[in-house]
């Protein structure tokens, strides 16, 4: 029987600028992390905000075709849309429309199934700075017996306030198992270069480097692990995290929690190799091989 993954998170459009055009693609950390999940076998459930629109009807539609069950939460609130914009410098820049700024996540019943039955929960992509939305997702994993993930990923143009949200990522880390960050969410939230004791403590912490790699750190374990070398160049970089964590999620899921360094550097090992592929192609759609990537 296939591992079960639930993710709890946003499904947004992205619109994004290449090459003085606008493409325009479902994305969202916790789309991508979904999809990701079924991509590599799980059974994947993606808890989510929808509306009956054109951008929503993608979203649906995208989802269905890689295979993940939609839960579906709020109808009413509109479609996320977030814009990249490119400077002159190679920069980009993002920016969001009210319904990505504004949503909030009431769990219903049949989400709060999903988290009962799921072997790994994930929240990503999420409003922490809004604290009902945290007491939801708190309160459904008491119910569930499912490892508990949580990535903050945080977009200073889509958080209301950044106390409120470090402190809701802060009390749903205290309940999970792991904790996945960048160091670019770290200097956000903490404007430091690592992440604070109480984050970390009793958690089983994923540091994504960048091009530098990716680093796994246990309370008896540190684990380091460089960007995969590939033969073809890199298209993009768009969803390498969101590729980095669904290899993770999905190791965990199928092998449960390493108690080994070896163990550890295994499932690193392989989360890499994916995120390099997944780079080997536009957007962020999960690839595990030359098969799949697209030039």
């Amino acid at each position: 029987m296939r591992p079960s993954v639930v993710v709890v998170g946003d499904a947004l459009i992205d619109r994004i600028q290449a090459h003085n055009q606008i493409v325009v693609r479902p994305g969202g950390a916790a789309l991508n992390l979904a999809v990701g999940a079924s991509v590599l076998g799980d059974d994947s459930t993606l808890v989510f905000n929808w509306t009956d629109d054109v951008h929503g009807r993608v979203i649906s539609d995208h989802l269905s075709s890689h295979g993940v069950k939609q839960v579906i939460l709020s109808r009413n609130r509109g479609t996320g849309i977030a814009t990249a914009t490119r400077g002159t410098d190679g920069s980009v820049s993002y920016s969001f429309n009210e319904a990505a700024i504004r949503r909030t996540f009431r769990l219903n019943d049949e989400a709060g199934q999903a988290i009962a039955c799921a072997d790994v929960l994930v929240v990503t992509s999420f409003p922490f700075d809004d604290s009902e939305s945290v007491d939801h997702v708190i309160d459904a994993h008491k119910h569930s017996h499912a490892i508990l993930v949580i990535d903050p990923n945080p977009r200073p143009a889509m958080m209301r306030n950044r106390d409120s949200f470090r402190q809701g990522f802060e009390r749903l880390a205290s309940a999970s198992t792991i904790v996945k960050v960048s160091d670019e969410d770290i200097a956000i939230l903490y404007s430091s270069e690592q992440l604070p004791e109480k984050c970390a403590h009793h958690n089983i912490v994923l540091v994504t480097h960048g091009q530098k790699g990716a680093t796994v750190e246990t309370s008896g374990t540190r684990v380091h692990c460089a960007s995969a070398p590939l033969p073809l160049p890199i298209v993009d970089t768009v969803g390498a995290g969101d590729a980095t964590l669904a290899s993770f999620v999905d190791s965990v899921a199928t092998l449960g929690i390493s108690h080994d360094a070896q163990g550890w550097q295994q499932i690193l090992s392989r989360a890499m190799t994916i995120a390099a592929w997944t780079c080997r192609s536009p957007g962020g759609l999960v690839r595990t091989g030359p098969d799949d990537a697209e030039q």
